[in-house]
């Protein structure tokens, strides 16, 4: 017989009536299957921790694969020869002037470079005569730099770039301010200007492939009267045209006006068969009568042809 408390409130007596202590009786019975429930448990908490520890394996053989075994990587590859054949180059001379490496298919031995002939120059771009004045300083105003080519100031301001650095300097910014924005910069080129050549020089700092000196060319600055220069040339041209080919439109219109006129007196003739090959003749004829005209016109057309040129080319000036 067993006496159960619940919270010390309730009292239960089991197998009063029959004498037999059920809850012993039934836990006993299940004690079998609570046995098997907790192997199963047991075996699926070691099922976990095998998953877990597998999981880890996985991830560490994945980052060997990633950093010792990757193709993209040759010299930490291991299966490649690049791992395994490294050479280290020992100068004997120390110098600048040369630099040596080893690759994979290198072999051990001694190399002698017996000379130099020409070291590696640094790219430059150089301009001579851009400057018209008499007198250049470091004080010199941007506006007031006679020039061949003068600056055109947008709004007060000039941009240029070099080597993909933008520099923007107002009217107000001297010569010195110019050289010393360039040089400054993280452009790579060092930036002078010479009073003998009359010219700028930009170099870049490095030399070998590295070096690059890239100046994009500016803007074109239109003049606002250029649409009226293009105009009034497209006008010219289409007089021109008129011109030139009007005899001939004029002779083919008269041998349509001949051919209606003998279509109407003999309308048995087949116009088309007689049509064709008259105003094909007709233009020849018209076309060897105004060829000497012709000769004495195309001198007009050329010197009409070279005065818009011009002012094509001035209208380009702001």
């Amino acid at each position: 017989m067993a006496i159960n408390s619940l919270n010390n409130t309730m009292v239960r007596l089991s197998g009063v009536s029959s004498g037999l202590d059920t809850d012993l009786i039934i836990g006993s019975m299940l004690q079998l299957n609570q046995a098997r429930l907790d192997k199963q448990n047991q075996s699926t908490t070691k099922l976990e921790w095998k998953a877990d520890a597998l999981r880890e394996v996985n991830a560490l053989i994945r980052a060997f694969r990633e950093s010792s075994l990757s193709v993209l990587s040759a010299s930490d590859n291991m299966l490649s020869a690049a791992a395994y054949n490294t050479f280290a180059v020992t100068m004997l001379t120390p110098t600048n002037a040369v630099t040596v490496s080893a690759g994979s298919q290198a072999s051990a031995g001694a190399l002698t470079i017996g000379s130099i002939s020409q070291l590696a120059a640094a790219a430059n771009v150089k301009s001579v005569g851009a400057f018209t004045g008499a007198v250049l300083s470091y004080d010199t105003k941007l506006s007031a730099l006679e020039m061949q080519n003068a600056f055109e100031f947008d709004e007060g301001e000039i941009s240029f770039s070099i080597n993909g650095i933008v520099f923007t300097l107002d009217e107000e910014a001297t010569l010195g301010d110019l050289l010393n924005a360039v040089n400054a910069s993280d452009a790579g080129v060092r930036m002078t200007y010479s009073s003998l050549t009359k010219g700028f020089a930009v170099t870049a700092k490095n030399t070998g492939s590295t070096s690059t000196v890239d100046i994009p060319p500016g803007h074109v600055v239109l003049n606002p009267a250029i649409g009226l220069v293009a105009l009034e040339v497209f006008v010219l041209a289409f007089l021109l045209v008129v011109n030139v080919a009007m005899p001939l439109i004029a002779s083919g219109l008269l041998g349509e006006v001949a051919m209606g006129f003998v279509v109407r007196a003999i309308p048995q003739m087949n116009v088309f068969v007689v049509g064709i090959p008259l105003k094909i003749a007709i233009g020849f004829l018209m076309l060897l009568l105004i060829l000497p005209v012709f000769v004495h016109f195309t001198d007009v057309i050329f010197e009409r042809m070279f005065v818009s040129i011009d002012k094509m080319i001035a209208g380009l000036a702001a």
